[in-house]
């Protein structure tokens, strides 16, 4: 199998991306006497955000620390909320209901929640520069906000528009019914314009989910509910990743700087589906990726970071719970941190004589 040595966020030695990797898992749990918790991405110190439930069955935004402690960010004055997006930074966005029942879109950072725009509507990204991309009918569908917010202005007039998300270099991707169909088309903003992505033959569709700071989207193909997972890039245009084996229905829906994809796949849109990491030209159940006793079934991946960390959702006892898979160093790259800080130690070393 083809090696891929990488320098990964974060950490002083490489890392070998080279077969099946293996995660330890920590439940991402709800607020004390809340019942459930789906969780929707993660940045690269292992922050995750989504929502719980609380004590009276509502659905609150939330934020998970690496360790899987929980912050509640509440709302703006209404019942609901939920948070989409997390940078670096720890900033956070989503949507949140205020107390005269409208769902403004948010923007949480150094401890308190703020409505943007005067709209209403939802987010679903945000990037280190505090870009945020999302929905809304202020500007009538996909808008960026950076200090207001403004429509993505789509050159086909697509309709019913949603930005889904947006990479450090200003690079944005959603999907909009295009004029006169009745399908969504994947669509990516950068410098250089708008381009529309195309479906596998076969397909009538497509979603664009997430975009890496190369450009690279995770996305889906549909027809008749049933999707088949893909990456597009400009250079290389859109490449088929397949389900696993016995199924017929997956979904790309995170990737990381590294080309690393996770989503789901399943027999069918309506079967239980079954987290999945495309890593290095082969496909993984998350399953077979954590430990045998932990009593998870992993049903999908929402993200992954630059530096491996994966969230998503599936059961822990039955219950509905959100997860982050965290991973564990292969010997062999443990061996080269260690070959790598004896080395600088040694030039250290040298250096002072």
């Amino acid at each position: 199998m083809k090696c891929i040595l990488a320098l990964v966020v974060g950490l002083f030695a490489p890392s070998i991306l080279c077969g099946a990797q293996v995660y330890s898992i920590i439940e991402l749990s709800p607020v004390v006497g809340g019942g459930a918790t789906r969780v929707q991405a993660v940045n690269n110190s292992g922050q995750a955000v989504g929502y719980t439930t609380t004590p009276t069955a509502v659905w609150n935004a939330a934020y998970w620390q690496p360790s899987g402690a929980v912050t509640n960010l509440y709302t703006l004055g209404g019942m609901y909320s939920s948070a989409f997006g997390i940078n670096d930074q720890g900033e956070i966005t989503g949507y949140a209901f205020n107390s005269n029942n409208q769902v403004k879109v948010f923007l949480y950072s150094n401890g308190h929640m703020d409505a943007i725009g005067v709209g209403q509507g939802e987010a679903r990204a945000i990037n280190n520069k505090t870009e945020i991309v999302g929905s809304g009918n202020e500007i009538g569908g996909a808008f960026y906000w950076n200090g207001s917010m403004t429509a993505m202005g789509l050159p086909g007039g697509d309709s019913g528009a949603w930005a889904n998300d947006i990479n450090n270099n200003s690079e944005s991707i959603g999907y909009g019914f295009g004029p006169g169909s009745s399908y969504y088309r994947g669509w990516v903003k950068t410098a250089d314009g708008v381009t529309y992505i195309g479906p596998q033959n076969g397909y009538v569709g497509t979603y664009a989910f997430e975009i890496n700071d190369n450009g690279d989207v995770a996305g889906a193909s549909y027809i008749n509910n049933f999707m088949r997972a893909f990456v597009w890039n400009k250079t290389e245009g859109l490449r088929d990743l397949g389900f696993l084996a016995g199924d017929n229905h997956s979904e790309a829906l995170g990737i990381n700087l590294f080309g690393e994809v996770v989503g789901d796949s399943a027999i069918g849109p309506t079967s239980n589906s079954k987290a999945v990491l495309w890593r290095a030209g082969s496909i993984y159940d998350l399953n077979s990726l954590i430990p045998s006793d932990s009593n998870w079934e992993l049903s999908s991946a929402n993200s992954i970071s630059d530096t491996g960390y994966i969230v998503g959702n599936g059961f822990h006892n039955g219950q509905e719970r959100g997860f982050l898979l965290v991973p564990i160093p292969e010997p062999s790259i443990l061996i080269l941190m260690s070959l790598s800080f004896l080395a600088a130690a040694r030039r250290r070393h040298v250096r002072t004589m």
